[in-house]
């Protein structure tokens, strides 16, 4: 987060000098020159190693999936997500469904219909998410990101979805908003925050006015 990478490799080199065969630590580690450098060779390097044997096999099959998106060997990507693995959780406790994934893979791919598919469904899995836990920030965030990460025909909001958001803005708190169906809760927030500049915009030209 603060960018501090030579910091976080010099750390993470003696965490492994200690713990050589421990895959989380040097996968963390390649992770830093990924992110400092786009370097992905130690990221190559640790899923070939001893320490990629003595994993959890979830942890090594999400490990190989991220390495064949950054590379975006999509062919790769569906024969690793094949293996019916990985992690959904990622350490800091935020959500990716697996149905994101193959989306990507698929969009690579060129399959536009079957990628649709999934991002609705990873969407809906997302949305299902912050239902049960409408007040949980990484539950929302998850939302949020995989709404605006992709572009496809699913997100326009039916007509009967329209009207409902639009009874309820007015008395609808974020909290509640969170507990609507996933296509309300988009229109309303894009509802409320087009009112939201509306509003600022003309007390704008109301001062502006009044100085003159």
């Amino acid at each position: 987060m603060l960018r501090r990478y030579e910091d976080a490799a010099k750390t993470l080199d003696g965490a492994l000098a200690w713990k050589p065969l421990d895959f989380s630590l040097a996968f963390m580690r390649a992770d830093v020159d990924m992110n400092w450098n786009a370097d992905l060779r130690q990221w190559k390097d640790v899923i070939a190693s001893e320490a990629a044997r003595n994993t959890d096999a979830n942890d090594l099959i999400t490990a190989r999936l991220g390495l064949a998106l950054k590379e975006r060997d999509y062919h790769g990507g569906e024969q690793t997500l094949a293996a019916h693995g990985g992690a959904e959780f990622d350490d800091n406790g935020f959500f990716t469904p697996r149905e994101w994934n193959q989306a990507i893979v698929a969009r690579g791919l060129g399959d536009k219909s079957r990628a649709n598919a999934a991002f609705l469904a990873a969407r809906e899995r997302a949305a299902m998410a912050v239902r049960e836990q409408p007040e949980d920030g990484k539950s929302l965030t998850v939302l949020a990101q995989r709404r605006r990460s992709h572009n496809v025909a699913v997100l326009v909001p039916s007509a009967e979805t329209k009207e409902k958001a639009l009874a309820t803005r007015s008395s609808t708190t974020r909290a509640s908003l969170a507990r609507c169906d996933c296509r309300s809760y988009i229109l309303m927030a894009s509802i409320n925050t087009k009112e939201s500049y509306a509003n600022n915009n003309c007390s704008s030209k109301k001062s502006s006015a009044g100085r003159s």
